[in-house]
């Protein structure tokens, strides 16, 4: 049934069809049922219905006539793009004049069958403009313009041709088509809580790599195999890593099916041009090509993941979703995570069905052959599998450990010189009569809420029986002091927590700034759940909370018991008294500041009793105490540098030793071990001394049995842990690592795809740079060679590039300059003497008897902007740039955020590329493309600009400079000099806009747009009808066209 002929020859059954006699026919009998079976069957399928089953009767009546271009479906064993590469000899034609090399020999054979006249060659400023704009994005300068016209010869050209593909330029125009091609999108998902949903982090650095790879001329197979599989085949090699950003652009966080079908698919379609996501429900209804076959191609890809690696010596970490801390600098890269995964057929396509009976082994499809394809595990070097063992990763760890050591250092030097005013003072005690006023700053038995010297910053406070009441479980209902309390004073409050809430955390802040954005705070907690509560000290900075482990310490807290809390602040030092028993003794790690106190509950309800904070003036017997205090925080701070310097020299210890056991430096791994395992141990030691430090001060502050037994405890695991360090036998915890060999598959499936003669792979890639210089590619359904795709136009040249290709190292610099020297590729777009004929002919230009013009894409159009007003930002590579900023950062179109949820409003109206999918991009003429160059802000900021860089190169504003100016104005934008005409309307309108500007009442004020020009326009009316020119010439369509 696939074609009349088909059906008049019939089958096994015979004819289907009887030419003029419907009632015969076995087709009519089949779909009324008359035949013994009904086709489709039921349930099946929807039959036709009486018009349309008359519609068939009536036309086998008349002859059952066959369309003219009926072709039958193509057997896959013989289709053209299921066949290997193979060489192709080029034509030789008895009249080759035209024929600069063998593309055109080829274009000139099918001119010759079809009865077509090339078209002359195009003048030299349109050439040129169009070699500018496919090479490197942006149109020549007024310069290279002029010497061009002066020598356009065929040398002339091809030194042209030559510069243009050396600039780096270059790989950013071209980049950015495979871009559109490999699906490139930046990461996206939440971007103000900094999740990604879609996408890896970093991703940049794979555009970064596609573009530094074309200008290196890097081969196009070398590209597909460090895109699948960079990891493997250079595991160390930052410059190759970041290709693997083609898998990781899948990556989708809450479902791995879902990266992986868009893996599969998009790899098959890009690399391959094949659509075989049609296989993942059933097989595929034109090509060879099994359902299997879609899981079996899946399998080369399960067991893959994605890390984000440190890139060099400092690494910085920011927060991603308000969970996690990430790399704010790495490079996200594929690796084989779960080598041992297995692969299963879905049924139906269903993910819920997984034939679980029958795993999958890696295979490819047959219908393109099995030679090349050998799989075989890949060893990792171990700093590959172990990155923490690089010498990037120790000097990061030396570069922590400093800042650590040098941390604790000046918390011990802030000690002492704490100890060194404390002395001092003491001095002056002794020595001196001092009296003191220590009037209260606050005496409070809560008989009323003074708003003099009360602020409810949050909550519910009331006075209730006697008691200030916090009766609104939120979070940190807080009530202010309307006044800054005394530098150094201590607090005593008595409070009780209510049984309403969960954690019921009570608690005071001190040195309250900003709104309670910045300061220190004392608080006790009682939380549903524990069985215990606390005591603690933590302070704010910038409304981040930060709890040291120094500044915690159970206590024995019950819900409806009254607490007496006293806590003493003098200078750096506090101490905290809980029920009359010291708990803490604390040296504050931010700087004091003058600010508010407050009293703030959280997560409970409570009840204060009475609040008193005394101004702290010291005497002699209190300040010996507090020398006594800080001396003891000294201790703690010696042991707290010992305990820095020893955790640096564990993490060196440890590296060295894992370098040692993995083979990667020379030594004596039993000793590294041993010496390592002692470096581990030095820690809880460290942390011991101090614990037993601690419990014995609080046995000479307050000499209870609960404190001495603390002490003796502490003692215990003090001796535990010094045994330990002196029985170490070499077992040190062992660093994390990735999985030590990768499964090879994704190598194989590359070096498989790069074979030379390959049925897909360098025939795709040849059909898109064909396209993206012609407008038009040789096989049209570009993501689709198979059978329900379009036959190539020109399929011997297409073969013929194919196999330059490869030939050529698979470079493409070598093959862009073949097709840009062709007499085919410098044809005249516009018409000639043979237009009309050819047209009749060939109406489609399908034998390109012609350039098409086409319009240019829409980073060219705001690229060219750019370049020609002399403002390019030629800065290249680098993280993505926020879309916002489009209009005001000056760098090229490719570098700015694209995504599908980000996307410049400007790009997006020229029709950028879908970063969902674009095998080619979708054309598009809408008014919005022209009230963008008409109103956006950047394309007046630069006609401005440009205007005054014209004008200074002509003089002001006469008739013999204007002239001049709109001569530069047009072959600076358009590249080419003014008609006549053109010159005589432009002259017109200078000098009517700026009369019009001079009697500026009798112009209308359009209405202000948010986004104003940052450049203002000239003063001078004549000047400013320059500036208007140059925006109109942005706006003429041979600006946004490749002619």
């Amino acid at each position: 049934l696939d074609t009349a002929s088909a059906m008049l020859t019939g089958g096994e059954s015979g004819a289907a069809i009887v030419a003029g006699d419907a009632e015969s026919s076995l087709l009519v009998e089949v779909l009324r049922g008359d035949a013994g079976f009904t086709m489709p069957p039921d349930g099946q399928g929807t039959p036709p219905n009486a018009a349309n089953l008359a519609r068939i009767r009536r036309w086998i009546e008349q002859g059952a006539k066959a369309p003219q271009n009926e072709r039958p479906q193509a057997d896959p064993e013989t289709y053209w793009s299921y066949q290997r590469l193979a060489p192709v000899e080029v034509p030789n034609l008895p009249n080759s004049e035209w024929v600069a090399n063998p593309i055109d020999a080829f274009v000139a054979t099918k001119h010759a069958a079809q009865g077509l006249q090339a078209q002359p060659p195009a003048p030299p400023q349109v050439l040129l403009r169009r070699l500018y704009l496919d090479l490197v994005g942006y149109p020549p300068s007024r310069d290279a313009l002029q010497r061009f016209l002066a020598d356009p010869s065929d040398s002339a050209y091809e030194a042209i041709v030559d510069d243009l593909l050396a600039r780096p330029q270059y790989g950013e125009r071209w980049g950015r088509h495979w871009m559109d091609v490999w699906r490139y999108s930046d990461w996206y998902g939440r971007r103000p809580n900094n999740e990604i949903r879609y996408g890896q982090r970093h991703i940049w650095r794979w555009r970064d790599w596609i573009i530094q790879s074309l200008n290196e001329d890097k081969g196009y197979d070398r590209m597909i195999t460090e895109m699948l599989a960079g990891d493997e085949l250079a595991p160390l090699d930052h410059d190759v890593l970041p290709a693997t950003g083609f898998l990781g652009r899948n990556w989708y966080k809450f479902d791995k099916n879902t990266w992986l079908f868009e893996t599969v698919e998009q790899t098959s379609r890009g690399l391959m041009a094949m659509t075989i996501q049609c296989c993942r429900c059933h097989d595929h209804k034109y090509d060879p090509l099994p359902q299997q076959a879609y899981y079996e191609l899946r399998a080369f890809f399960e067991p893959h993941g994605f890390r984000t690696d440190p890139m060099g010596a400092s690494a910085k970490l920011e927060t991603d979703n308000g969970k996690e801390q990430v790399l704010s600098d790495g490079l996200s890269r594929a690796y084989d995570q779960d080598p041992a995964v297995a692969t299963y057929l879905f049924q139906r396509g269903d993910d819920r069905s997984p034939d679980t009976d029958h795993p999958l082994s890696p295979a490819v499809p047959a219908a393109l052959g099995t030679d090349g394809l050998h799989i075989a595990p890949v060893p990792l070097p171990p700093e590959a599998y172990m990155p923490q063992i690089t010498k990037s990763a120790l000097a990061r760890s030396r570069r922590a450990a400093d800042v650590d050591v040098a941390a604790a250092k000046k918390a011990r030097d802030d000690v002492k010189q704490e100890i060194t005013r404390m002395q001092e003072q003491l001095v002056l005690l002794e020595n001196a009569d001092v009296a003191y006023n220590d009037e209260p700053f606050l005496q409070e038995s809560f008989d009323q809420l003074d708003p003099k010297r009360w602020t409810v910053a949050s909550g519910s406070w009331s006075i209730s029986e006697g008691y200030l009441q916090e009766s609104d479980i939120a979070s940190f209902a807080t009530l202010v002091t309307t006044q800054n309390h005394p530098r150094n004073f201590t607090a005593k409050v008595r409070y009780r927590k209510r049984k309403p809430g969960t954690y019921r955390s009570v608690g005071f802040s001190f040195d309250r700034i900003n709104g309670g954005r910045d300061s220190q705070d004392v608080y006790t907690s009682r939380a549903d759940g524990r069985p215990q509560g606390s005591v603690q000290a933590f302070h704010r900075i910038a409304g981040k909370q930060t709890y040291p482990k120094a500044g915690i310490q159970p206590a024995a807290i019950k819900v409806g018991e009254w607490i007496d809390l006293e806590f003493q602040v003098r200078e750096t030092q506090l101490t905290i008294r809980l029920n009359g028993e010291v708990k803490l003794e604390y040296t504050l790690p931010v700087a004091r500041r003058e600010g508010k106190f407050a009293i703030w509950v959280h997560q409970g309800t409570a009840d204060f009793d009475h609040l008193h904070i005394t101004p702290l003036f010291p005497t002699i017997p209190e300040l010996k105490e507090s020398l006594l205090a800080a001396q003891h925080q000294l201790q703690l701070a010696d042991l707290a540098v010992q305990s820095a310097v020893a955790k640096a020299a564990w993490q060196q210890a440890q590296i060295d030793a894992e370098r040692v056991r993995l083979g990667v430096d020379p030594g004596d791994a039993v000793a590294t071990a041993l010496a390592a395992h002692r470096a581990e141990l030095t820690l809880p030691l460290l942390e011991a001394t101090s614990a037993l430090a601690r419990a014995g001060r609080q046995v000479r502050v307050t000499d209870s049995q609960a404190n001495r037994a603390q002490r003796d405890a502490a003692k215990k695991k003090h001796e535990a842990a010094a045994q330990r360090v002196a029985d170490a036998n070499g077992q040190y915890t062992r660093l994390k690592s990735f999985p030590a060999q990768s499964t090879g598959r994704r190598l194989a499936l590359a070096r498989w795809l790069t074979r030379p003669d390959h049925p897909r792979t360098a025939r795709v890639a040849v059909n898109h740079i064909w396209m993206r210089h012609f407008g038009e590619a040789l096989v049209p359904s570009t993501d689709n060679f198979g059978l329900s795709g379009k036959l190539p136009s020109h399929p011997q040249l297409l073969d013929w590039l194919a196999g330059q290709l490869v030939a050529g190292g698979w470079g493409m610099k070598p093959l862009h300059k073949l097709i840009v020297m062709s007499n085919t590729y410098r044809l005249a777009s516009g018409p000639s003497t043979h237009w009309k004929a050819n047209q009749t002919i060939d109406p489609e230009n399908i034998y390109l008897w012609r350039a098409n013009t086409r319009r240019a894409e829409a980073e060219v159009v705001r690229d060219s902007m750019l370049a020609v007003s002399n403002t390019m930002d030629w800065t290249q590579g680098g993280p993505d740039i926020e879309e916002s900023q489009g209009q005001t950062t000056r760098r090229r179109s490719l570098y700015f955020r694209t995504t599908p949820d980000n996307q410049m409003q400007m790009l997006a109206l020229f029709d950028q590329a879908n970063p969902d999918e674009c095998y080619r991009r979708q054309v598009s003429v809408i008014p919005q493309q022209a009230l963008a160059l008409m109103n956006g802000r950047l394309a007046i900021d630069l006609s401005r600009q440009l205007a005054g860089q014209l004008t200074a190169q002509v003089g002001g504003p006469s008739a013999d400079s204007n002239a001049e100016f709109i001569q530069l104005a047009f072959e600076t934008i358009l590249t080419r000099p003014p008609t006549p005409d053109e010159k005589t309307a432009c002259i017109t309108f200078l000098g009517q806009t700026a009369n019009l500007f001079r009697n500026g009442k009798a112009l209308n004020t359009f209405p202000a747009s948010p986004e104003k020009p940052t450049v203002a326009p000239s003063a001078d009316p004549p000047q400013r009808a320059r500036e208007n020119l140059i925006h109109v010439l942005f706006n003429h369509h041979e600006f946004v066209t490749v002619r």
